[in-house]
């Protein structure tokens, strides 16, 4: 039984990669006639979303009112890759990415010139600059914009301290920090509560030496074996930057609101 069921797996994500590949090869066709006709993306990047995460069975599941009528600032903890399908599922932001990713063969250049990524210089020689160019492409844009404080992916069973840096670009600006919370729920219908089935779709460097960290390519097919998997997106807070001065305070705020989530 169990044989058949890792064939039926390997099966299912051979078929579901290769349609993703199928239909992310389709988007970047249309994706330049957007480009060439000078046609804004942003409701066909929210499709893209949305059938990818349907050819991955991934359920989503949104609690709580997001606003999405004006641009706001989504914080939230980092577990995986998923997170984006979910998140570009369920808000279609822009996302603050860190300035390696832009150079990754293939990946870089689409999310550069389909996705709009903002890519952030995170060094701290360069925290005045980013003010001034996220500020810029706010008015460039129609989307809201979205960042993972942690600067890297856990588990999902706590969330690791939040970086300050990401905070400052929007200290006394009058926008809208909206604080969000993923969750993993359920892999083909059962809840998840161990590391293995958390491991399942969190990609992350284990500090457990006799674990490996897979790659990309890798955990996604693991992921894709099973027959569907739940995210939560969950909104657990808002408030306006105008009148916040000091990075360390917002970025202790945001940190305490998020790890309440784990306790509650």
């Amino acid at each position: 039984m169990r044989m058949l069921k890792t064939i039926f797996g390997i099966l299912l994500a051979t078929i579901r990669i290769s349609l993703f590949v199928l239909w992310s090869s389709l988007c970047v066709v249309f994706g330049y006639v957007f480009l060439f006709l000078h046609l804004k993306t942003n409701a066909f990047l929210h499709i893209w979303w949305k059938l990818s995460n349907r050819i991955f069975g991934l359920k989503l599941k949104v609690v709580g009112q997001i606003d999405k009528s004006k641009k706001i600032i989504y914080v939230s903890n980092h577990i995986s890759y998923w997170d984006i399908f979910a998140y570009g599922e369920a808000l279609n932001p822009t996302f603050i990415s860190k300035t390696e990713v832009r150079k990754w063969p293939v990946i870089g250049y689409l999310s550069d010139k389909f996705a709009r990524l903002y890519f952030m210089d995170r060094r701290p020689s360069a925290v005045k600059t980013e003010k001034e160019n996220i500020n810029n492409f706010l008015k460039t844009i129609t989307r809201s914009m979205m960042f993972f404080p942690e600067g890297t992916t856990t588990d999902g069973s706590c969330i690791l301290p939040f970086r300050g840096a990401l905070f400052e670009n929007f200290l006394e600006k009058d926008v809208d920090i909206c604080l969000c919370f993923i969750e993993y729920k359920k892999i083909s219908g059962i809840p998840v509560k161990t590391k293995a089935q958390r491991r399942v779709h969190a990609w992350y460097n284990d500090p457990d030496l006799r674990l490996e960290d897979i790659s990309l390519f890798k955990s996604m097919f693991k992921a894709a074996m099973y027959k569907n998997f739940e995210v939560q997106v969950k909104q657990i807070g808002l408030f306006n930057m105008k009148k916040i001065t000091d990075r360390k305070e917002i970025t202790k705020l945001c940190e305490k609101a998020i790890l309440k989530e784990f306790k509650d």
